[in-house]
């Protein structure tokens, strides 16, 4: 089919490909409709673009996907060091992105890198166009992605990539639109053909046009599966066959691999003649992945397993663990897929591509049930590690249990107790606190008596962590040094980097130094590739930086462990970060990108543990802001949880966020009754932990059972609120300034923390304030936000205002303190809080969205 209406769309590649040449290298996100012609526009920009030096590579339409699915396929092509790295056993994945970025930047010129079909991508080529997309700015290198966009929600980790991708400077994104019905009615002028009822049928998608135009003959097809399978009507049996083969063995098929095959050339030829598929030098190409999977999904039961048998034997020499296991699953090869998807998942595995890994193992234990039961039982426990790295914590939970019950039924202890402690964590992921604990004695019980293992090594540091969450730290520290001492000895790198991480949270809890610790954790499970224990260690240092008020530092350490742990597609703290962050961005009154990150969260399924923080956060904005029925639910839901773990860090938090509610809504003697059932479970808990619950005990007239040493502000929030006013200010965090202003209750105090509470959005808080200073005889009561800011569009305070003129202009924070008389950490606070009403993440977007005109005059082009 000519290309129609693509003349825009190719003058743009042009234009980023001429960058590209000029050292501004570009990434350009082609989007589509399935079938609408995303390929074969680069098909023609390639025709245009001769020169440059081009590596193309497409994503699996497979079941389980092959992990770095394109780069294999370029390494095919290319051979030399990519190829040899490709097929080495452990190669690194950042070893293959640098070594594709060296073939792109080889020569002089321009290269070229196409990866196709990216809604099919692994979490590993994910990550790859993460890895190119930051080293693009002064290089020569264009990369064009292709994904399919029919206006479904696309998969999680495309929606982040993309979303990620699109904030950088060197990305553009190029839409390919259906055609028009006049680019219809050319097309089909001289076939003989209503033009109307073809574009109503197709939709103007060219894909479905060809087909349905080469279907002439039969009716006009509704759907592509009609189309595509018309077209095979006349195929002989040995074209079919071959069709049938080569749809089954993916959407691109070397030619030697079909040579194996029992096929003619004239098969061949029919095959191509018929145009559902084109031929190159070296492979045969379906022309859209709708076509192969119309094909495949066709093909007879006895036919496909018949062909994966035949695909198979070709293929068990080349290496690719998983494609092998996709075709010996497909031939009902029990042998065959214990053989290589065990293998397919470890490499996945590896790679960061742990839900692959996942897929892997549970397509090998469909293949089980014949097996050796320790066998099976083994293949259940490396599930139950992979489902836990991905949040699936429930059937990590049930095949962890499925695996113990045969380790008790074989009478093999260590075993049993190896998988005890990993149902430790599932149990405290799910809030189940008592079978947690059970479940960690037991583990030691079983494994004890076995000497120096490196099962006891683990479940120790298992039984550490466990005993830190429940603040039992003394208990904690004993079990992080036996495990320290046989992870040296027996040169364990998880065990050392999860007891090293348990310590440094145990000594945080005790005022004590925790950062080197937490440094060295981090250090050496990102130099061995344990992806989930580095997820941990950026999860918890997060915690332990809001724990002490840093709080620009914990917000940076957040991002950057969003980034590692999606990177590496570890779900369980790529949401336990998230929730995190959602927590330090409330304390800083960054409430919109609050919201933003509990709605990313809560609607996933993610683990009780790790719902708790968002839904504690999100119901506390909720009451804030007047809405009661959003709070009680959300708190409602997160206070059942931290009953069920039973823990402290959990209970503690819970009560602290149920009495802020009662407080609000005028039900002293309820908050009260929160507060006081604390008990002393706070006492050993992080500073600030311990601090809030001091100020709610002082706020409301309790006394708790034994006071904790608290640190600033809150030692002089509870002497002197007042001047803890500033003091909260100066940390970043405005809620808790009003809040310290409203403990003050003088006049001016209360003014204060109004003006703060209305630039939050704090409602029901600020109705509060207004009956203090009301009952106060208070003259002058504002009513609401001023009027200025109920004028902007934005809602930007006057003051808010003034800051964003001074930063369309270029000026720096000190220089707009020095013009405004105000503190620089004043200015942070307003800088923040535009951030947030403007809905952007840097300063020049604000200025851009407001006064644009202005930073086109006064700030450099990007």
């Amino acid at each position: 089919m000519r290309l129609l209406e693509r003349d825009p769309q190719l003058a743009a590649l042009d234009e980023w490909a001429a960058d590209a040449r000029a050292h501004h290298g570009r990434l350009v996100v082609i989007a589509g409709e399935a079938g609408v012609g995303k390929s074969a526009l680069v098909e023609a920009f390639q025709a245009r673009h001769p020169e440059a030096r081009w590596l193309t590579g497409a994503c699996d339409g497979l079941f389980t996907p092959r992990p770095l699915a394109p780069v294999l396929d370029i390494a095919e092509v290319v051979g030399g060091e990519l190829a040899r790295l490709a097929h080495t056993p452990g190669t690194a994945r950042e070893q293959l992105f640098a070594a594709v970025l060296r073939e792109l930047t080889a020569s002089a010129g321009l290269g070229v890198l196409v990866v196709e079909d990216v809604h099919w991508a692994d979490r590993a080529t994910l990550d790859l166009l993460h890895f190119l997309s930051r080293r693009l700015r002064d290089s020569t290198v264009l990369v064009l992605v292709t994904h399919r966009d029919d206006g479904t929600e696309p998969p999680p980790d495309l929606r982040r990539t993309l979303g990620d991708l699109v904030t950088r400077g060197t990305t553009r994104r190029l839409t390919v639109p259906p055609l028009t019905r006049s680019a219809v009615a050319e097309l089909v002028r001289s076939a003989g053909v209503g033009a109307d009822e073809l574009y109503r049928l197709t939709g103007g998608n060219p894909f479905f046009v060809t087909e349905a135009l080469g279907a002439l003959g039969e009716r006009v097809p509704s759907t592509a599966r009609d189309a595509v399978l018309s077209r095979l009507v006349g195929l002989g049996a040995d074209a079919r066959r071959l069709l049938d083969v080569a749809a089954l063995l993916g959407t691109r098929v070397p030619l030697d691999l079909l040579a194996r095959v029992p096929t003619t050339d004239a098969a061949l030829d029919e095959v191509l003649a018929h145009g559902v598929v084109r031929g190159g030098a070296h492979e045969l190409a379906f022309r859209h992945e709708i076509a192969r999977l119309a094909v495949a999904e066709a093909v007879p039961a006895h036919r496909a397993s018949e062909i994966h048998r035949t695909a198979l034997a070709a293929l068990h020499e080349t290496g690719d663990d998983a494609l092998l296991a996709h075709h010996a699953e497909g031939a009902g090869d029990a042998a065959a897929v214990l053989r290589y998807a065990p293998s397919a998942a470890r490499t996945a595995s590896a790679l960061g591509a742990h839900r692959e890994a996942v897929e892997q193992y549970r397509r090998c234990l469909r293949f089980a049930d014949g097996i050796d039961p320790a066998d099976r039982a083994a293949l259940l426990d490396l599930l139950a590690v992979e489902l836990g790295v991905t949040d699936a914590w429930d059937d990590a939970r049930a095949a962890g249990e499925a695996a113990l019950a045969t380790w008790e039924d074989l009478g093999d202890d260590v075993r049993a107790g190896h998988t005890l402690a990993h149902l430790t964590r599932a149990y405290w992921r799910l809030a189940r606190g008592h079978d947690s604990d059970r479940a960690a004695r037991r583990s030691l019980e079983l494994l004890e008596p076995h000497g120096s293992t490196p099962e006891l090594a683990r479940a120790l540091a298992t039984a550490a962590a466990h005993h830190m969450t429940a603040a039992r730290h003394d208990e904690s520290l004993a079990l992080c040094r036996r495990a320290a001492d046989l992870a040296r000895r027996l040169d364990l790198p998880d065990v050392l980097s999860d007891v090293l991480d348990t310590e440094a949270c145990v000594r945080a809890a005790r005022g004590e130094d925790w950062s080197a610790l937490m440094e060295r954790s981090l250090a050496v499970a990102v130099d061995h590739g344990l992806h989930g224990q580095a997820g941990r260690a950026f999860a918890n240092r997060i915690t332990l930086l809001q724990g002490e008020l840093r709080l620009e530092d914990a917000e940076a350490a957040a991002r950057e462990g969003q980034v590692y742990s999606e990177e590496h597609d570890v779900g369980t703290y790529s949401r336990c970060i998230l929730g995190a962050r959602a927590e330090v961005l409330d304390l800083m009154g960054r409430w919109e990108q609050v919201d933003a990150a509990c709605a990313e969260l809560l609607p996933m399924a993610s683990s009780p543990e790790n719902r708790i923080q968002a839904l504690l956060t999100a119901g506390r904005l909720a009451a804030r802001r007047g809405d009661d029925e959003s709070s009680r639910m959300l708190l409602e839901e997160a206070f059942a949880s931290a009953r069920g773990s039973g823990e402290p860090q959990f209970l503690v938090p819970a009560r602290l966020a149920r009495a802020e509610v009662s407080w609000l809504s005028g039900d002293l003697e309820g908050a009260a009754a929160e507060v006081a059932a604390l008990g002393r479970t706070y006492r050993d808990l992080d500073g600030f932990t311990r601090g809030e619950a001091a100020a709610w005990a002082s706020r409301l007239g309790v006394v708790l059972e034994d006071d904790a040493d608290v640190g600033e502000p809150w030692r002089t929030q509870l002497v002197d609120p007042r001047s803890a006013l500033p003091l909260w200010l100066a940390h970043g965090s405005p809620y808790l300034a009003a809040l310290a202003g409203i403990d003050a209750g003088d006049e001016s105090s209360l003014r204060r923390s109004l003006d703060l509470l209305d630039g939050l959005g704090a409602v029901a808080t600020a109705r509060l304030v207004r009956r203090r200073l009301r009952r106060a005889g208070a003259r002058s009561v504002p009513t609401g936000a001023r009027a200025t800011t109920r004028a902007n569009p934005h809602g930007l305070t006057s003051r808010e205002q003034d800051v964003l003129e001074r930063i369309a202009v270029g000026m720096a924070n000190a220089q707009i303190a020095q013009d405004l008389v105000i503190s620089p950490k004043t200015v942070e606070h307003h800088v923040s809080a535009v951030l947030a009403k403007l809905g952007v993440t840097d300063r020049r977007s604000a200025a851009e969205r407001v006064h644009p005109a202005v930073v086109a005059e006064h700030l450099p082009a990007r």
